[in-house]
């Protein structure tokens, strides 16, 4: 354990996967702006909407659990955090302040969500990379002066888990972070295209809540395995199977369409 390092290939694969998750919003906003469909608006509007979720669901369970630890803080606001997003997109769908009328519109606000989303995770990702770095440099020693023997094993166990990391890990982290953001897009065209049917229920944001939650349980889940490779596998299938599902649901050709073809556009 003393010999613990991050290997060439784990730090170039954090570097791959911190990379794409900088450059998803960038090309997706490109492709949008070949279409003649950006607006910088519902981006904007995607971003602030993603911002006040997530400080309002760390703010709710940081009240409701006092006594619990940071850590698991953190884990309850990752898990919790689909009961505060979705609502917030529901409402920017349905706002008249947030212009969202066009299927481009309703992908300009998802790019803005899972953008502001995949610029947070690139920090960490990026944090990761630098204490792959410390750890490389001046060993493990540095990460467990002055800890308690438990604290220093739960400090232990987190730099294994990363240093166990690989171009391979990196590539599937990747891979992963395509999906999360396609989902996102897809959960927001499912909300835009449902919440202008004629006496539509609320049912279609509770199945976007319950598709939420369904993405983080499983890679939860699947973090008990202590693989990063394992988690971002399970990340890719369940978001590809999530994306499948609500294009059906929605006919995403259709809005596809739309967007491609706007003198087509008969959404308004």
């Amino acid at each position: 354990m003393q010999d613990m390092i991050f290997s060439d290939g784990a730090m170039l694969g954090y570097g791959i996967t911190a990379a794409v998750y900088l450059l998803l919003p960038c090309a997706a906003l490109i492709q949008m702006l070949r279409h003649n469909a950006a607006r910088i608006y519902p981006v904007i509007v995607g971003a602030i909407v993603w911002f006040v979720s997530v400080r309002l669901c760390d703010l709710t369970v940081s009240v409701l659990l006092l006594r619990v630890s940071f850590a698991l803080k953190t884990v309850y606001a990752a898990e919790c955090i689909a009961y505060f997003e979705e609502p917030g997109r529901w409402l920017a769908m349905k706002c008249p302040l947030t212009d969202i009328r066009k299927p481009g519109d309703a992908v300009c606000y998802g790019i803005g969500h899972a953008g502001a989303e995949c610029l947070n995770r690139a920090l960490s990702v990026l944090q990761t990379i630098r204490l792959g770095q410390t750890l490389n440099g001046s060993g493990v020693q540095a990460f467990l002066a002055d800890q308690t023997p438990e604290k220093a094993a739960e400090t232990l166990k987190m730099l294994h888990y990363y240093a166990d990391g690989s171009l391979f890990s990196g590539m599937l982290g990747a891979c992963c972070a395509v999906t999360n953001f396609g989902v996102h897009l897809a959960l927001s065209l499912l909300i835009f295209r449902k919440i202008r049917e004629y006496h539509v229920k609320r049912r279609w944001l509770l199945l976007a809540i319950l598709l939420h939650l369904l993405l983080n349980a499983v890679t939860w889940l699947a973090s008990f395995s202590g693989r990063a490779w394992v988690v971002s596998l399970t990340g890719i299938a369940a978001g590809i199977g999530i994306i499948a599902l609500i294009m059906r649901i929605i006919d995403g050709a259709s809005l596809i369409d739309a967007i491609r073809y706007p003198l087509a556009d008969d959404t308004e």
